[in-house]
């Protein structure tokens, strides 16, 4: 069956001699094309398949195997990732995440939001960033505990989030002579409070950097028990 999608290109794997797995982001989830002769330099759909890019494919859908590419249109391409190490590294730390979690519409246009900020290089990049990591954080069940001192439980004189306690410590329970400003533990607390249609709002008010963004991915390496490689390269060339 031919069908038409429309989604991201995420990453793109040689395959045989001049073919390639392309893997495209979709409102639904993650698509796996196989693309014929794309590697080959006079490949038509060879920029149709390039990391980073908004498009359109064509495709044939078969009930055992994989989808193959007959054609397709660039949208936009975020040529702006491609030429900064930084922002490609933020990406490819987050891809693993967006390959793996529940995607629906509302995460889609949130990672597509993300890649417009990253390409029109806003200060709200890493903003859009933590917003997804939180919501990978939600669907793992590995949120911080951000309602009181994870420890005792009281509600006032909160003074950091803690790592390795899973969420905020008030002054008695806290085994760390850092502290973290009122402005900051609302802005976490906020992070993880903020619902789907307040996003736009929440992006207008807050703005996390990429230190922010590595302490929220540290976070989910954590308490997955894995490493990721590319958080470890970017931590590298911060």
């Amino acid at each position: 069956m031919t069908i038409e999608i429309s989604g991201f290109v995420l990453e793109n794997q040689p395959y045989k001699e001049n073919d390639a797995l392309v893997t495209v982001l979709t409102e639904s989830g993650c698509k796996t094309i196989y693309a014929r002769g794309v590697l080959k330099t006079t490949s038509k759909n060879r920029v149709v398949c390039q990391p980073f890019t908004l498009v359109e494919m064509t495709i044939d859908e078969r009930d055992n195997g994989l989808a193959t590419l007959r054609f397709g249109r660039v949208l936009t391409y975020y040529h702006h990732i491609v030429s900064d190490l930084t922002l490609q590294s933020v990406c490819f730390v987050l891809i693993p995440y967006i390959k793996r979690v529940d995607m629906r519409p509302f995460l889609y246009q949130l990672i597509l939001s993300l890649m417009e900020n990253m390409h029109t290089n806003t200060e709200k990049i890493y903003t859009y960033a933590c917003l997804f990591l939180r919501e990978v954080l939600v669907q793992e069940g590995l949120t911080p505990y951000t309602s009181g001192c994870v420890s005792c439980g009281r509600t006032d004189h909160l003074v950091r989030l803690s790592l390795k306690q899973g969420g905020f410590v008030c002054q008695s329970c806290n085994d760390s002579s850092y502290t973290m400003t009122k402005k900051e533990l609302i802005q976490v607390h906020s992070l993880f409070s903020v619902k789907e249609n307040q996003i736009d709002e929440f992006v207008s008010m807050y703005t996390f950097d990429l230190d922010d963004f590595i302490f929220w991915a540290h976070w989910l390496e954590y308490y997955q028990g894995s490493q990721n490689k590319a958080l470890s390269f970017l931590q590298s060339i911060r």
